[in-house]
């Protein structure tokens, strides 16, 4: 990461021509951050926590993630930076009252939730269809997030949890050479 900083940074200082002699002050890091965001058309290093860039934790294309309100099993997740949201596998819900139940990762336990929203997601293969969203703490390789999730049967899937964009800027980078997270 830190290599593409200084890399784009060398590049645009190199371009600086100064025809008039006037001392030009060198930009900060944060400059060339949000020129190669600009440029890439992506939100690149942008964490919701405000971690620096040093403190990013990198995670391969699939990762052992675990949720501790539904019990103490580990589970492959497939991590995808062209995801804009996550998805966890439900085996069914319902709606009474208010509240939504639903059995997710084919646990044993029901779980309720009293905050929850319905979103209209689009699927990578460009359909779409309406699904619950529920917040859950997600532990990711040892790492506690917080983060939104929408319901959806992944039976047919090769993951039962798809970790999207809105989780992995939360203080993670992504090497897709890897398939686990990399001990720092």
């Amino acid at each position: 990461m830190r290599e593409h900083i200084d890399k784009f940074k060398t590049s645009i200082l190199n371009e600086i021509k100064n025809p008039y002699s006037v001392k030009l002050v060198e930009p900060d890091e944060n400059y060339f951050i949000q020129e190669l965001n600009e440029q890439l058309g992506v939100d690149f290093l942008s964490h919701s926590n405000e971690m620096g860039i040093e403190d990013n934790k990198i995670l391969g294309a699939i990762s052992n993630v675990s949720f501790p309100s539904i019990g103490d099993d580990s589970f492959l997740a497939k991590i995808d930076t062209g995801a804009d949201s996550s998805s966890i596998h439900c085996d069914y819900y319902y709606v009474k009252d208010d509240i939504l139940y639903c059995k997710i990762l084919s646990g044993k336990k029901i779980l309720k939730f009293r905050n929850f929203s319905k979103k209209f997601i689009k699927s990578s293969n460009g359909e779409g269809s309406e699904r619950y969203k529920v917040t859950l703490r997600v532990i990711i390789d040892g790492h506690e997030v917080v983060g939104k999730f929408s319901l959806n049967s992944r039976e047919s899937m090769n993951y039962p949890i798809l970790i999207g964009k809105n989780i992995i800027k939360k203080g993670f980078v992504v090497d897709v050479n890897k398939d686990f997270l990399e001990e720092n």
